[in-house]
């Protein structure tokens, strides 16, 4: 088992800004090994069940050249009537995965304080949650980084490749450094 992929660093931008607004995530890793199959990179809004967990923005990346990456992801803020009331405000965690060829190799999390931008609603929160006032703030100075070993030789991983890509979830913007 080889690591092409070395994760570098994690960063979000507009933060904070408000719930309902876009979550922009910018991620650099480094290939160390070329890559001919497609990257699966999702981004998720975690909940307290992993069955609940929301799949806010699923992209392909590839195939992926040697050297460093930077990569730009976007993906709307999450639709609250989908989230468990009690995992809209306080401390929840946002989800960055990486897949190859089917096998996830790569999460990171990062923490997320939701909050109301007045004083007085933290201080007397109304009966229901009243999105519109609720602020995002994503930490990414410490990620829990989780690395999981698997093969990045699709032509020798059970199963063979994975299938190509829809190309409607090809969007990407993506740059090498």
């Amino acid at each position: 088992m080889s690591r092409a992929i070395k994760f570098i660093g994690i960063n979000f931008l507009d933060n904070p800004s408000p719930f309902t607004s876009p979550i922009k995530v910018e991620f650099w890793y480094e290939c160390v090994e070329p890559l001919v199959e497609h990257i699966q990179w999702k981004l998720f809004y975690l909940q307290k069940d992993e069955s609940d967990d929301l799949l806010l923005e699923e992209v392909w990346d590839g195939p992926v050249n040697l050297g460093p990456h930077l990569f730009l992801l976007e993906a709307d803020a999450p639709d609250p009537s989908l989230l468990q009331k009690r995992y809209i405000l306080g401390v929840q965690a946002i989800k960055l995965s990486g897949s190859y060829v089917g096998q996830e190799f790569l999460q990171v999390c990062c923490l997320m304080s939701n909050l109301y931008d007045d004083e007085n609603l933290r201080k007397e929160p109304p009966q229901s949650v009243l999105i519109d006032r609720v602020q995002r703030n994503i930490s990414s100075t410490s990620p829990k980084i989780v690395r999981f070993p698997i093969n990045f030789h699709a032509e020798n991983a059970q199963g063979g490749g994975q299938a190509a890509p829809d190309p409607g979830k090809r969007r990407r913007i993506r740059s090498s450094l």
